[in-house]
């Protein structure tokens, strides 16, 4: 879509979370077969991705220091994205951050927005709408 930049950074595995050893302990001291248990349960390694936050926070800042914007929507919430918000905004941007209904937006976030929208789920459909 012209206008919009989608920043995908890489996805981390981490098979064994931490809470997975706990369960497994408590099932082997009640006597219980982990196999059996996995009948009913699978224990799913969380995915993560990595490396977003560095790239928009480097689009923020390098975009309005080349004043290539004026005003900018953040579709974000992270508490890491306030210092190149702060840093836009001293190079005389705007930023407004759009969160989905229901999402978190870090205390920090929202009060150097200029403005926060908060967008449902049909909105955001709309928007992203692959013609």
């Amino acid at each position: 879509m012209p206008g919009i930049q989608v920043r995908l950074g890489h996805l981390r595995v981490e098979k064994n979370q931490s809470w997975h050893y706990a369960v497994k302990a408590a099932l082997k001291k009640i006597g219980v077969e982990e196999e059996a248990f996995t009948e009913h349960f699978e224990f799913k390694p969380r995915l993560e991705q990595k490396g977003v936050d560095t790239r928009i926070t480097l689009d923020i800042v390098r975009l309005a220091q080349r004043r290539v914007y004026t005003a900018a929507i953040l579709v974000a919430g992270d508490r890491d994205l306030a210092e190149p918000v702060r840093v836009a905004q001293d190079e005389g941007c705007l930023m407004f951050v759009a969160i989905p209904t229901g999402g978190g937006l870090a205390p920090e976030l929202r009060q150097l927005a200029d403005e926060v929208v908060c967008l449902e789920k049909t909105e955001l459909e709309t928007l992203f709408e692959i013609a």
